[in-house]
């Protein structure tokens, strides 16, 4: 631990950030699918919920 402390940096193996890039073709367009699923879903979950507590009021009440 203390050879991390005063600079040891034997266990980096390279330093050199990488400069790959995906070629993707520029008429393409990035549609998130997957981003836009989970939304989705989550706001059906916070629905779920909010109608779950709702009813459950209104039962009790």
């Amino acid at each position: 631990m203390e050879s991390l402390n005063q600079g040891d940096s034997s266990h980096v193996t390279s330093n050199k950030i990488s400069t790959e890039y995906i070629k993707v073709p520029l008429n393409q367009k990035f549609i998130p699918k997957g981003a836009m699923a989970f939304f989705i879903l989550l706001i059906v979950l916070c629905l779920v919920i909010w109608f779950g507590i709702y009813f459950l009021m209104l039962e009790r009440s």
